[in-house]
């Protein structure tokens, strides 16, 4: 009898211990994963990146169609553009200046979305603690999954609202919050980080917008700065001729152009 119960204590310490380690790694799951995914967190490799965008359950519905192009340097310092059917977006950051030109009466949510949840996954899921709740919407598999209940609304009239976090291998693999939904897929290397070539967004049932990163490289810095707000900053656009790339950094400021990027003075706004 006291074998036994000594067995059975035993075996209650091991399953409590157990169950404090899961959920102690649980815990910083999703800030580990960041640190491993995240191409522009402080200290990452200065990149360029070109991304694709297009509903894959109507690939000819133009209205989801776009194009995404970053010039990144570092947190503070980088260059985006972003295409779509009756909207376009240039945004600049240096430093504690920001430059942004747009076209179009709104930025659509659905396209919001897709960029926030390619160059800043993290936003999302900052304070997220996966051992807050147990509440695991996909049982099985290698995925770790946890969803989170929520009430909005003032009763009488309130309804359940759900969030839900799953993780694949240590990588982010879904995130479902109230207006923004983000799956990542195609999970390839890049300056030592493991960066998702491959981002789905449900719209609605039955629509599906993809977003595929058709080319990802290192950016080197150049000799000399090209920057909108005469800043050692930003690079030229190294496919473009020389004046156009210059003056594609901010047209309306007046430059003169080099061979490696803009020269001469350039005034702040």
């Amino acid at each position: 009898m006291y074998n036994i119960r000594t067995t059975s204590s035993i075996l209650i310490l091991l399953i409590a211990c157990c169950s404090s380690s899961l959920a102690d790694s649980n815990s910083d799951l999703p800030k580990k994963a960041i640190e491993r995914s995240q191409i522009t967190s402080p200290g990452s490799q200065p990149f360029v990146l070109k991304a694709e965008v297009q509903e894959v359950t109507n690939p000819s519905n133009a209205n989801y169609k776009a194009e995404i192009e970053e010039y990144w340097v570092a947190p503070d310092k980088w260059r985006r553009t972003v295409k779509a059917s009756g909207f376009s977006q240039t945004l600049i950051v240096n430093g504690d200046k920001t430059s942004e030109e747009l076209t179009g009466d709104y930025y659509p949510n659905w396209l919001r979305t897709i960029v926030a949840a390619m160059f800043d996954p993290g936003a999302v899921m900052k304070g997220v603690d996966l051992s807050r709740s147990s509440d695991n919407p996909m049982i099985g598999g290698t995925k770790v999954c946890r969803r989170f209940t929520f009430m909005a609304g003032i009763a009488p009239v309130s309804n359940k609202v759900f969030s839900s976090y799953c993780f694949d291998d240590g990588l982010l693999d879904m995130v479902g919050v109230p207006g923004y939904e983000a799956a990542y897929k195609n999970y390839k290397t890049f300056a030592g980080k493991h960066v998702a070539r491959t981002i789905n967004e449900t719209i609605e049932s039955g629509t599906v917008v993809q977003a595929n990163i058709a080319d990802l490289t290192e950016l080197k810095r150049p000799t000399r700065p090209c920057s909108p707000f005469n800043r050692p900053t930003l690079p030229c656009r190294p496919f473009e001729p020389r004046k156009k790339r210059c003056a594609a950094l901010l047209p309306a400021l007046p430059t003169s152009c080099g061979p490696r990027g803009i020269v001469g003075t350039v005034k702040e706004p």
